[in-house]
């Protein structure tokens, strides 16, 4: 009996210490800023002056230059996106932004899943990204409690417990990581790959695959809270998808449903949606071979192209000019000029 109690013992003395071994890690990574995405001192140090903010996911974070967007724009900007950041994790972060700063432009970014966000494990991973954004203990528990499915926690736990592991070994070591880049004001840059499509027959690739269009949950609810929320304070709201490589678009159908989806909820609320993968000359100013990380996100080149070109259609919008004549009405139009077509 007693090797039997002692064999309880033990066991719940070693759950204890992975217990607090876990909760010091996950303490000690919470409290750094060791990662690039925990930017809680900058936006504090910024607090007061933030008159732009560019909110969306991944394909946003990695487009919008905010020291581009204050040259050709004037404004103080900052990009609040997130890494594959739930609807509901951007207005998290808009609210706390909203009332610290007077913020009079609000760039919703969207793009092809956000109606359609349907990975529960992808969204655990952008929950993971959001919790150490959010200021108080309070908030941060609030929003796991409220939007973390209990299926999701091992994902979470690994996440964090990961994280904490290299916090606790870069203290030990005196390890240097990348940290936040304060200059970058949210926008993370990436390298350039070669997104060309390498088949010698690329008519057998149109539309292979076909995007997710069922508005899932309640996705379409958020994205109007999130507008609602951004116009209650009287910032001017715009909806932008940002262009994905054309060796992407050209191989999967659906683009035209999801624009519809999104351009009726622009139009509901009274808002400018521009969709740049419909830009005429998308083409001509983004070149799969080097304006692009991967097939959705632009790289440091492309970033820089697309914020400078995007600043000035908002001037234009912002003078009263009609625009849509720079775009096409759908995909079907826009693919007849794609680099892809006429090759096969």
């Amino acid at each position: 009996m007693r090797t039997s109690n002692r064999g309880i013992t033990a066991i719940l003395l070693a759950a204890v210490m992975v217990i607090v071994s876990s909760a010091l890690m996950i303490g000690l990574f919470l409290r750094s800023e060791l990662f690039y995405y925990q930017d809680i001192k900058l936006r504090e140090e910024l607090a007061g002056t933030v008159d732009t903010i560019v909110v969306g996911s991944c394909q946003d974070k990695f487009a919008f230059v905010p020291s581009v967007l204050d040259e050709e724009l004037g404004s103080v900007s900052y990009n609040l996106s997130g890494i594959h950041a739930p609807l509901y994790g951007q207005i998290a972060l808009m609210e706390e932004e909203l009332s610290r700063n007077p913020v009079e432009r609000v760039i919703i970014g969207v793009d092809y899943d956000t109606l359609a966000y349907t990975s529960k494990g992808i969204k655990a991973i952008g929950d993971t990204k959001i919790i150490p954004r959010l200021i108080t203990p309070l908030e941060r528990a609030k929003y796991f409690f409220s939007n973390i499915h209990i299926e999701d926690y091992d994902i979470i736990y690994s996440q964090y417990t990961n994280a904490g592991l290299v916090c606790t070994k870069a203290w030990i070591t005196g390890q240097k990581l990348a940290g936040v880049p304060y200059e970058a004001r949210g926008h993370y840059c990436l390298p350039a790959n070669d997104m060309s499509l390498v088949s010698n027959d690329p008519i057998s690739e149109y539309q292979t695959y076909s995007l997710e269009t069922d508005i899932i949950e309640n996705n379409d609810k958020l994205l109007k809270d999130l507008i609602g929320m951004c116009k209650e304070k009287g910032a001017e709201v715009m909806m932008v998808m940002t262009p994905a490589a054309d060796s992407y678009v050209w191989t999967y159908d659906g683009w035209d449903v999801v624009h519809g989806q999104l351009k009726q909820i622009a139009d509901e609320n009274d808002i400018v949606f521009l969709d740049f993968n419909l830009y005429k000359t998308k083409n001509d100013l983004f070149d799969d071979k080097i304006s692009y990380e991967d097939k959705w996100h632009l790289s440091d080149v492309g970033s820089e192209v697309f914020t400078r070109e995007f600043s000035d259609i908002y001037r234009k919008v912002d003078a009263g000019d009609d625009v849509t004549e720079l775009f096409y009405e759908e995909y079907e139009q826009a693919l007849k000029h794609s680099p892809y077509a006429g090759k096969e």
